[in-house]
C-alpha cells in the first residue's frame, strides 16, 4: 500500500503535466476521512422491491404532489422525487433544518435513480411528539455515491406524518449537523472561503491562478517537492485542471486536521469532490484552510 500511495507521493509534479494528478491517491490515506461507502441495507430489512427503477413514475408524482399540496418548504428533490421532511423534535431549530436541507440536497442531488423497498423494523423517530415508525426505505442508486460516513444508512427512510409521506430526520442525523454547525460557527470565514476556493478551481479555464504553488500545502517530509512544484506555470494548470468541475464537501465533511496528522490538529481540513457526466468522483488529495486559505495537502503516505 505504501509503494502505492507514492507513486501519488513522489511523482506530484510529473503526473500534473501529464494531466492526471490526484488520481492515484492512496485509498488506505483517504480512510481517514468519511470514506465512499456502498448503500447497505439493515441487516433487518426486507428485500420485497415496492417499486422498482423502471416503475417510477406514480410515485414520484405524488411525492411530489404531497409536498407542494401541503406547501412544505424544507424538501429533498432527488432521483426524480421531491420528497418533505420531517425532522425529529431534537431538530427544531430553523436554522439547523435549513442547514440539513442545504447540505443533503447537495449530497444526493447528483444521484439519477433509486428504490424503494421496505423499511423492516427500524426504531421510530418522534416528530411533533408522536413516534414515527419507517415505512419504507428509498436506496438511491448511481455512480459516486459518497455520503459522509455518520449519515450513511440514515438517510432515505419514510414514514407517514400527518398523513403526509415524509423523509425522516433522526436524532443521529441531526446531532451530527448540530456539531458541524458547532464547528463552522468557530471558523465562519474558513467556511465561507470553501465555497470560493471551489469556484475559483471551476473558473480556471477563463480565469487562470496567477502562481499554482500557492494552491499546495506541502508536509515537512514532502518539502523536496518544493522546487518541482514552483515549475508549474498558471497556463499548465489551467490546462489540466480547468476543465473539471469541482463540488464543495458536505458540512459534515470539514473536520479537524487531526483526522489526517496530530500535526494539524486544530486546522480545518475537508474533502474535494469532481462532478462528471457519470457521476461523483473521489480521487482529489485533502485540502486544508492555511493562512486564511483553502489549498491542497500533500503529505507522505501512512504507515
Amino acid at each position: 500500500m505504501k509503494s502505492k500511495y507514492m507513486l501519488y507521493v513522489g511523482a506530484v509534479i510529473s503526473l500534473v503535466l501529464c494531466g492526471y494528478f490526484f488520481n492515484l491517491i492512496s485509498s488506505k490515506f483517504l480512510k481517514r476521512f468519511d470514506e465512499p461507502l456502498a448503500r447497505t441495507k439493515p441487516k433487518s430489512l426486507q428485500t420485497t422491491l415496492i417499486v422498482s427503477e423502471e416503475s417510477q413514475f406514480e410515485t414520484t408524482k405524488t411525492l411530489a404532489a404531497t409536498a407542494q399540496s401541503q406547501n412544505q418548504p424544507l424538501a429533498l428533490t432527488v432521483a426524480k422525487l421531491t420528497l418533505p421532511l420531517a425532522f425529529a423534535d431534537t431538530g427544531e431549530n430553523p436554522d439547523l433544518r435549513q442547514t440539513v436541507v442545504r447540505d443533503i440536497q447537495m449530497v444526493y442531488g447528483h444521484l439519477g435513480g433509486h428504490e424503494i423497498v421496505n423499511a423492516g423494523v427500524m426504531p421510530a423517530v418522534i416528530v411533533k411528539g408522536v413516534a414515527i415508525t419507517p415505512t419504507k426505505l428509498i436506496n438511491f442508486t448511481g455512480t459516486g455515491r459518497y455520503f459522509p460516513k455518520v449519515i450513511d444508512g440514515e438517510i432515505g427512510y419514510v414514514g407517514n406524518v400527518d398523513g403526509t409521506e415524509a423523509l425522516l430526520i433522526n436524532e443521529k442525523v441531526i446531532t451530527a449537523y448540530r456539531e458541524a454547525m458547532e464547528r463552522r460557527s468557530a471558523l465562519p470565514a474558513a467556511y465561507e472561503k470553501i465555497y470560493q476556493f471551489v469556484d475559483d478551481l471551476n473558473l480556471l479555464a477563463t480565469k487562470p491562478i496567477n502562481n499554482p504553488r500557492e494552491l499546495f500545502v506541502l508536509d515537512p517530509t514532502m518539502a523536496t517537492e518544493n522546487s518541482q512544484l514552483e515549475q508549474i506555470s498558471p497556463q499548465v494548470f489551467a490546462q489540466q485542471f480547468g476543465g473539471q468541475q469541482y463540488r464543495a464537501p458536505s458540512l459534515l465533511e470539514v473536520m479537524d486536521g487531526a483526522r489526517i496528522s496530530d500535526q494539524y490538529k486544530g486546522r480545518l481540513v475537508a474533502k474535494l469532490y469532481v462532478l462528471t457526466e457519470n457521476g461523483l468522483k473521489d480521487n482529489m488529495p485533502p485540502i486544508i484552510f492555511d493562512q486564511g486559505h483553502w489549498k491542497f495537502l500533500i503529505v507522505s503516505p501512512p504507515t
